[in-house]
């Protein structure tokens, strides 16, 4: 039996937090590729294992930036598909937004498409095979 298939017999026997708590916080057995399609899968199942492990996550008093690099660092998105990003992202925004004493967003959508343009800023600017770079002026509005 394979490693994921051992993790799928496990996610059947346990409640989201405990599964949450060992796959993403505790475990290095399981590659993180393998962590990043459970919590961003499509099956209802995922968002619960996942929305389990952001209920853990303390996000009160601290900025969008610092709470998602604290989320992130749990999985790695590269390589992933954009299906599963954004259904991590989608999570993780309406978390945010739902803790969130300042009110910086409107909603839990807004918040996600932020992060989400986060990852995509990211990724132009480390990504080696990306040439041109985005620069400030790339982001102003043309009248």
């Amino acid at each position: 039996m394979n490693k994921c298939q051992d993790l799928y017999k496990f996610i059947s026997q346990n409640t989201p937090w405990e599964i949450a708590a060992k796959i993403l916080l505790y475990s290095r057995e399981i590659g993180v590729e393998k962590v990043t399609e459970i919590v961003g899968g499509k099956e209802e199942h995922h968002g619960i294992i996942f929305e389990a492990f952001l209920q853990r996550q303390d996000f009160s008093d601290q900025n969008l930036e610092k709470c998602f690099r604290k989320t992130m660092q749990t999985f790695r998105l590269s390589g992933v598909e954009s299906q599963v990003i954004i259904r991590i992202m989608e999570r993780f925004g309406k978390k945010w937004f739902e803790n969130d004493a300042n009110q910086l967003f409107v909603d839990g959508e807004e918040c996600y498409e932020m992060a989400y343009l986060i990852i995509v800023l990211q990724t132009i600017l480390h990504n080696p095979s990306i040439k041109k770079k985005l620069q400030a002026k790339d982001f102003e509005i043309q009248a």
